[in-house]
């Protein structure tokens, strides 16, 4: 299975929507998400991997999902969870002008690290493009 970034990003997007301190699996079911749908899962545990959300209590990548031996049962528990720094930072670069529809366009089927690093680049030039006139 390969990552859907559109998903992943409107994952975290919903992580920094909410106006508690955490988010649940319950929440994400609320704003419309298939929590039991294998893409859903899968990226959000990509999320976990990259340091993107945690577990809120145990600060792992615990999310309280869990499979049977054969995969073939779900269970979730419902965990509180947390967008990380780096979490926000990556979903910023993405939120910054033309960066989203950039890497849409030009990158979609790249790896999570190259659309991170591809983001922090765009967004170092907008940033640079923006200072010149200062720097004169």
């Amino acid at each position: 299975m390969k990552p859907n970034h559109e998903e992943m990003r409107n994952i975290l997007i919903e992580f920094q929507k909410s106006i508690k301190l955490v988010t649940t699996i319950t929440d994400l079911k609320s704003s419309g998400f298939n929590i039991a749908n294998s893409e859903f899962l899968f990226n959000l545990d990509l999320l976990a991997e990259y340091g993107f959300i945690e577990s809120y209590s145990s600060r792992t990548r615990d999310l309280g999902i869990k499979y049977s031996p054969d995969a073939q049962q779900l269970t979730i528990h419902e965990l509180p969870l947390r967008i990380t720094a780096n979490g926000h930072e990556y979903l910023a670069n993405l939120q910054e002008d033309g960066v989203w529809e950039h890497i849409k366009k030009d990158f979609k089927e790249s790896s999570v690290d190259t659309i991170k690093k591809v983001s922090k680049e765009l967004v170092s030039n907008i940033i640079k493009k923006k200072l010149e006139p200062f720097l004169k």
